[in-house]
């Protein structure tokens, strides 16, 4: 199930759209499906971002979410059933570089030269639609929304309005929010999240609790150092609330802000642009790199935000998808058949190619035989064991499995094969007989899964390996 993100600021001007567009193409060159809504009726136009991708003439005639919205509130239907809100039919899909999805976009709505796009905006009855039952549209788009992509990025309106409220209440899962060096904007999006957690509790539909993360945006700390720093304070101080809901109390505040932080560019400040493909994301001191913090965080889904102070490469790795396609043979007790079966389908949905004896060996063949194949053209072996497995091992029976995977390993030059034992929950290792086995596995050092962030750790080393292979 995916997210709903919403982008939002309380004053304009704040670049709060641009961050959407350059965050939305990282994701998907991470291999996320995304959505963008354009959702600022008023001022609509995140198609320009992709200007060199698209032919925005033809993106601006074609029907968008007010032609939705005001079809639907017109609809004699109180299901919305009807075809008026067919909103699969409205995505633009956008090729960007490095990608291996395609982003999909639903414009703000139909524009041409006879005006009729602004009619549709300001005759759009909020009262009337919500009348009509229309919260549960809005609850169904975000239903299907959330089934059909990773990402959903809203661009929200600014302020305080009937479209923000949609934006920032019903929709969200997160809210994304983007603020400028002045009281107005700082106090403007604090009000915002206060009241939009509020008012979630009240809604007739289940909710978690709203993750919002403050973005400092148009952030110029090169020209005047000292004021800079006292906003960095007077911004750790007003998003406390905000941070508390989320961000570790080990976590210096003004710390966190300074890696969430936007930074001014005179440059990027003129047009529409992409600084994640223009500039790249490798300059620390570049727009490229500070949006690759906020996606990080985003995809992350706030599990590991210390890591961006303290390992951030690292961090920024785990997200991208499998660089390769390892092959990886997976050695186990039957008694941890269900744990192995887990794993098996968690490396095959991260791009991998295991190998597991309950999935790919065929009725007829030799158990054996097979094993000894499967070995032979794997990159990685990882041989899972359990306290429970363990206890046949303490009785003196260990399988035929497991010695024929230890010792083809300990056949095979170190550099084309990586051995990574894993312990499911927490027992005191053996002392396997070299002579027997081939590798005393007391002597490589094991992976705890049970620990959180065991598996991103496993693919980090999957990764590494492959590399080292080449």
């Amino acid at each position: 199930m995916g997210q709903v993100i919403t982008f939002y600021s309380y004053k304009g001007g704040v670049g709060r759209t641009m961050a959407l567009a350059n965050i939305a193409t990282l994701l998907v060159q991470w291999g996320h499906k995304v959505l963008l809504v354009d959702w600022d009726l008023e001022a609509p136009g995140l198609e320009f971002y992709f200007q060199d991708f698209i032919n925005v003439q033809a993106v601006t005639q074609q029907r968008g979410l007010v032609d939705l919205l005001v079809d639907a509130e017109r609809d004699p239907d109180d299901s919305f059933s009807s075809a008026a809100v067919n909103w699969q039919d409205m995505v633009v899909e956008i090729a960007v570089p490095d990608a291996r999805e395609r982003i999909h976009l639903i414009t703000a709505g139909r524009r041409d030269q006879s005006g009729s796009y602004f009619d549709r905006v300001t005759q759009l009855d909020w009262a009337s639609f919500y009348e009509k039952k229309g919260g549960f549209l809005i609850e169904r788009l975000r239903s299907e929304w959330k089934k059909n992509y990773d990402y959903v990025l809203v661009d929200s309106r600014t302020g305080i309005t009937d479209i923000g409220g949609i934006c920032t209440i019903q929709l969200p899962d997160v809210l994304v929010l983007l603020f400028t060096s002045t009281e107005q904007s700082l106090k403007g999006i604090v009000e915002v999240a206060s009241k939009a957690n509020a008012a979630r509790r009240e809604l007739p539909f289940d909710r978690y609790s709203l993750n919002c993360l403050p973005v400092p945006s148009r952030f110029d700390s090169n020209e005047e150092f000292t004021i800079s720093r006292q906003w960095l304070q007077r911004f750790a101080e007003a998003l406390k609330d905000i941070y508390d809901d989320w961000l570790p109390r080990s976590i210096d505040r003004r710390q966190f802000l300074e890696v969430t932080k936007i930074p001014y560019s005179s440059y990027f400040s003129f047009g529409e642009k992409l600084p994640v493909i223009e500039q790249g994301t490798t300059d620390p001191t570049g727009l490229g790199y500070a949006y690759e913090n906020i996606a990080t965080i985003l995809s992350d889904k706030f599990e590991s935000v210390e890591e961006l102070l303290s390992n951030r490469d690292g961090l920024v790795a785990e997200q991208l998808p499998p660089t390769s396609q390892a092959r990886i043979f997976i050695a186990h007790s039957s008694t941890d058949k269900a744990l192995v079966l887990d794993l098996y389908d968690r490396l095959k949905e991260a791009g991998y190619r295991p190998w597991l004896d309950y999935k790919d060996l065929l009725p007829g063949q030799s158990l054996p035989q097979e094993i000894e194949k499967a070995i032979d053209h794997s990159d990685v072996i990882l041989v899972c064991l359990s306290s429970r497995s363990m206890e046949s091992f303490d009785h003196g029976y260990v399988t035929e499995e497991l010695k024929i995977v230890l010792n083809k390993y300990a056949e095979r030059p170190r550099k084309e094969l990586h051995l990574v034992p894993i312990r499911f929950d927490d027992f005191s290792v053996p002392n396997f007989d070299q002579a027997e086995y081939g590798v005393n596995l007391r002597h490589i050092q094991w992976m705890d899964y049970w620990v959180e962030g065991s598996f991103k750790q496993l693919i980090r080393v999957i990764e590494w390996t492959t590399r080292e292979n080449q």
